[in-house]
């Protein structure tokens, strides 16, 4: 729910959402309210959507633009609000006894089709191919094992231009720059999932992917690589890392992440550049990460869960004293658009540490996003928040907001026919928005009882893994004729399919990079598994959050479905 940075595209290959608007981060013109009826008519394409903003890949192989692009739309807080320092807000009766799991719907109407159990384990694992650093990366790893004289981790160095250990965390998408933004997200997304269905997670394997289980639900392994990685993020108590990497050196070149490291560092090379460029936006929605970790991981590791706690609290006052959006080099945000980030960081808090204070804090945010009229994705996260608040006893402060937006889910599915029957908001990374929207209804469904809501999820669930007009799955590696050819570059340079993944979807017109003679068509109305589609083909950290909640519903709908023995 942002206001982006739009800008030009670079005449150059890129991938994901556009050619990550890193670029766009650096030339891009800041351009209020784009997206809206009066935004820059030059603005295109995802970045320009409302609250859109910076997509993964840029750049790079054949048919890679400057600038891909997603993202959310605009909130704008109500005439005569300033935020919470100094603000009062009513605050609901709220029972303690209230900040508890709902109860799980009962499933009365279409059937989930999906294997919900199976699609989970791969929706899940896939976070494990997108990590950096020592983290026993499994995509990596199975490389490896085709040509032993390659090594099976990359960027062990990350933070050595200031002297930082900034390695591990998750590479964004199909490229090698890792966000504090996406990274943030995708792992507070994932562990909303476990909150709300916690029943449909299993203990596997170990975070080294031993073959053996830990203890620990592998969604919280997963999670744990990315919320250890926010923690070593956490520089000191006034700075947060942005991002590490330059999503425009790092789009211009299509090699693995072991052969990147060898080139110059205008070519993506070490030394990886660092920027500290992380306000409110950033620091809320890592705060909010930390803080919903902390109170999940405290049965398997106490003094952790502590570590967690101190820097969630530390993080969320960076971002209570920096009240504006960040541009750290990709998904820059602008406006009001960070305060669904720091509605997610008090909500959380307020979970935690049931301090008053993060309620007040939430209520104020929560009506400064009021309907954002968008879906959750890397930008936009007010929805599960608002899970936590209904959970933590704010209902009715709250209920009203996500109602509308849940309903407006249900009116944008489409009846074009090359996306007929899922939920439609843009055109960059169709599917990422379908689930993560589908996710949303799912809780709402869940703490309200509402059945249309209910449908909804169950039916954007099976449209993803296969119940569609294309008769396929859009998930690498699961159901009838999935994708094989992911834009990513680890992926491709290494031969290795990255189960798992979802990719982007289909699109409804052509997308072309470039104009006139010299542009290049990058993705043709409907679906094709190229490597070179971008809008289309990509994957990414945001675009599996929201089905890692999805396909938990869906186990947990299978199963109250199923008779006890």
């Amino acid at each position: 729910m942002a206001q982006r940075f739009c800008g030009s595209f670079l005449a150059a290959p890129a991938s994901r959402r556009g050619a990550r608007v890193l670029l766009v981060c650096v030339m891009a013109l800041v351009v209020p309210g784009c997206g809206s009826s009066t935004a820059d008519p030059s603005c295109k394409g995802a970045n320009c959507a409302p609250n859109a903003s910076t997509p993964p890949d840029t750049v790079a192989m054949p048919n890679q633009p400057a600038s891909e692009t997603a993202g959310s739309a605009p909130a704008t807080a109500p005439p005569g609000m300033t935020p919470p320092e100094g603000m009062s807000a009513p605050l609901p009766l709220a029972d303690p006894g209230l900040m508890a799991p709902a109860t799980p719907l009962a499933p009365l109407g279409t059937p989930v089709k999906a294997d919900a159990p199976a699609l989970l384990d791969l929706v899940v694992k896939f976070y494990g191919a997108q990590r950096s650093g020592d983290g026993a990366n499994w995509l990596l790893a199975a490389g490896q094992a085709a040509d032993p004289t390659r090594g099976a981790s990359c960027h062990l160095n990350d933070g050595e231009s200031m002297q930082l250990d900034l390695s591990g965390g998750w590479y964004d998408a199909g490229d090698h720059v890792k966000v504090t933004l996406s990274i943030a997200y995708a792992s507070y997304v994932m562990l909303k999932a476990f909150d709300a269905f916690p029943e449909a997670f299993g203990d596997r394997n170990s975070q080294r992917y031993t073959g053996a289980p830990n203890g620990v639900p592998d969604v919280l392994d997963e999670a744990r690589y990315a919320t250890d990685y926010l923690v070593k993020a956490h520089i000191s108590d006034t700075q947060l890392v942005g991002m590490v990497g330059n999503a425009q050196n790092d789009h211009r070149q299509w090699v693995s992440c072991l052969d990147q490291e060898a080139l110059p560092v205008m070519q993506g090379g070490r030394p990886r550049p660092v920027n500290l460029q992380a306000n409110a936006d950033i620091a809320g929605i890592t705060a909010a990460s930390l803080a919903i970790m902390a109170r999940l991981y405290r049965p398997f590791d106490a003094a952790l869960a502590d570590s967690y706690q101190s820097h969630a609290l530390s993080i969320y006052q960076i971002g209570k004293n920096n009240q504006r959006g960040s541009n750290p080099g990709l998904y820059g945000q602008s406006g009001t658009a960070w305060m669904d980030e720091m509605l997610a960081g008090a909500a959380e808090l307020y979970r935690l540490t049931n301090d008053s204070a993060y309620l007040a804090d939430a209520l104020v945010f929560n009506s400064g996003v009021e309907n954002h009229g968008w879906a959750p994705n890397y930008s936009q996260s007010a929805d599960f928040s608002r899970h936590s608040l209904y959970l933590a006893g704010a209902a009715d402060a709250i209920s009203d907001y996500w109602r509308l937006d849940v309903e407006s889910y249900e009116a944008k599915v489409s009846s074009n026919e090359y996306t007929a029957g899922f939920v439609y908001i843009d055109e960059w990374a169709s599917l990422r928005y379908a689930a993560g929207a589908a996710f949303s209804a799912a809780l709402y469904a869940q703490v309200t009882g509402d059945t249309t809501a209910r449908e909804l999820a169950v039916s954007q669930l099976n449209y993803i893994a296969g119940d569609n007009g294309y008769a396929r799955s859009f998930v690498v590696g699961y159901g009838s004729d999935s994708p094989q050819h992911p834009h990513h570059r680890n992926s491709d340079t290494l031969g290795v399919l990255l189960s798992g993944a979802l990719v982007g979807g289909p699109t409804q017109r052509v997308y072309n990079q470039g104009t006139g003679a010299t542009a290049i068509q990058i993705t043709a109305p409907g679906y094709e598994d190229r490597v070179d589609d971008y809008v289309g083909n990509e994957v990414a950290l945001d675009y599996n959050a929201g089905l890692v909640g999805l396909a938990a519903f869906g186990v947990q709908q299978q199963r109250a479905a199923t008779p006890a023995p």
